[in-house]
């Protein structure tokens, strides 16, 4: 029995939060190109210049009004 219950107290030390981290920017529509929102599991496969760096070049593959957001975004998770 005390395997079980320290079993469920590792669980729920490990339990993932919920409570997003919640941070404001003022945006300047003039300088910022885009926003990535990811989660951690992008981050621990890419670095944050690696994922602009990504971005931009799939970005810049289509005129600016064929670019197509969501596949950018789509490629980027594949490509974690």
């Amino acid at each position: 029995m005390q395997g079980h219950n320290h079993n469920k107290k590792n669980f729920k030390e490990n339990l993932i939060s919920f409570v997003p981290d919640i941070r404001v920017y003022e945006l300047d529509y003039l300088q910022d190109e885009f926003i990535l929102l990811a989660c951690d599991g992008l981050y621990e496969q890419l670095t944050n210049q690696e994922c602009i760096d990504f971005i931009r070049q799939k970005l810049a593959e289509s005129p600016v009004m064929q670019q197509d957001p969501k596949r950018v975004a789509k490629l980027l998770g594949e490509e974690a």
